[in-house]
């Protein structure tokens, strides 16, 4: 029961960073262009939208490949606002 816990607590907070990450490139790149500007829930929605299309099998997985997994989906949008942040700095 604490291990779904976790994994629950973990996906919550991985979604809410990934929706915030795309709720600022999409104020960097999508709004100048005049698309309407999304908030951070519509971000997090459209995210979670996303990842229900994910195929997720973790069968023959050891606990450190999925931690591996978790720094990885952590990271990504981090890089992601970093070039986002640099190209923007061309625009």
């Amino acid at each position: 029961m604490i291990r779904f816990t976790v994994i629950i607590c973990v996906a919550a907070v991985l979604l809410t960073w990934q929706g915030i990450a795309l709720s600022v490139l999409w104020h960097w790149f999508a709004t100048p262009l005049g698309v309407p500007p999304i908030s951070t829930a519509h971000a997090i929605g459209i995210v979670c939208l996303l990842a229900s299309t994910r195929s997720h099998s973790n069968s023959g997985e050891s606990e450190k490949d999925a931690w591996t997994q978790v720094v990885g989906v952590f990271l990504a949008p981090l890089i992601l606002l970093v070039i986002g942040r640099i190209a923007l700095s061309f625009m």
